[in-house]
């Protein structure tokens, strides 16, 4: 009887850990491997050696005594992963401010992480849910770019990506984000490692800050994550000093 309810509550962990940890399937081989510990090895493991180390303590080291503190132990690890869980889908919002942003953005879970990166050598903050969509924001000022409309800004745009600047591609669409001047776009490009990723940038206009809150998709992701980025930057708000 112990060894099935044993059964069941590892059952019911690995169910748990797996709607926690499902983004890392559609990772790397290294992310796979990190997904099968995560929700098939540590629960046991922990369960298993936190309840015989109890046992040892205080010197009940029957089978029986053994097999009821690990089963303690998985239900100690359902109850708090399940409350995670709950909490991340269900309660939890968190504000990110970008170094030096006047802007905040809301994300809807704790999947959505900051990962700090050094693309070309410089130091970057991404918010990332798994491998294959991120969000940056940038920020700087109107007069140090000569950017201080939309028209400007698709000048330097048109400037920068020369014979790879196609008008209808990088066409502007209006938004509404209080506070700011807004307008989105949407392109595709293709990376360095010769793969095709959606590039959506929101630009934020306000008397002196030119914002580009930008999200990058692997092109083969775009219907899975397009509308939830694009909630995430709806939520954009002017930092109130």
């Amino acid at each position: 009887m112990r060894f099935i309810v044993l059964t069941v509550l590892y059952i019911a962990v690995i169910i748990i850990k797996h709607l926690q940890w499902k983004n890392l399937l559609a990772g790397e081989s290294g992310e796979i491997l990190s997904y099968i510990n995560i929700v098939f090895f540590y629960p046991l493991a922990t369960a298993c050696l936190v309840g015989a180390a109890f046992c040892v303590i205080l010197r009940k080291t029957a089978q029986r005594q053994i097999i009821m503190a690990t089963n303690v132990m998985m239900g100690i690890i359902l109850t708090v992963s399940s409350a995670l869980y709950l909490w991340e889908n269900t309660f939890w919002r968190w504000t990110y401010t970008a170094p030096n942003a006047p802007v905040t953005l809301t994300f809807p879970n704790g999947e959505w992480k900051t990962v700090v990166t050094n693309p070309h050598g410089y130091r970057m903050t991404v918010v990332m849910k798994g491998t294959h969509v991120g969000i940056s924001v940038f920020v700087t000022s109107q007069d140090a770019d000569n950017i201080h409309n939309f028209d400007e800004l698709l000048t330097s745009q048109q400037i920068r990506f020369k014979e790879n600047y196609k008008g209808d591609a990088f066409k502007l669409k209006p938004c509404k984000i209080e506070g700011f001047k807004c307008a989105t776009q949407e392109y595709i490009r293709t990376a360095e490692n010769g793969k095709e990723k959606t590039n959506i940038s929101m630009f934020l206009l306000d008397d002196i800050h030119l914002i580009q809150i930008a999200a990058i998709i692997d092109e083969k992701y775009t219907d899975e994550y397009y509308d939830e980025v694009m909630a995430i930057m709806n939520t954009a708000k002017a930092v109130v000093k």
